[in-house]
């Protein structure tokens, strides 16, 4: 009986799990976010570049799309090598 999983414990370890891809995945996300804005957004508008802030955000949010869409599975990856 001491290989069996309980109900609870299947639970928490799950709990656990998707904390960790979810630490894993708001790291990798939120430096490239915080990275776009803070350096890219004033170099385009102090240029004659013709963008606008609503098409940056357009930007952003594809950007922050596609960064979720390759972490998620990378974050996956890493789960399952370290355990």
């Amino acid at each position: 009986m001491d290989h069996m999983v309980t109900g609870a414990s299947a639970l928490l370890g799950d709990a656990r799990g998707l904390y960790a891809l979810t630490l894993i995945v708001a790291g990798v996300v939120s430096v490239p976010t915080v990275l776009f804005f803070s350096a890219s957004i004033p170099c385009i508008l102090s240029t004659s570049i013709p963008l606008s802030v609503g098409r940056m955000l357009v930007v952003w949010f594809i950007r922050v799309t596609l960064n979720l869409l390759q972490a998620v599975p990378a974050g996956y990856l890493v789960q399952t090598l370290v355990v």
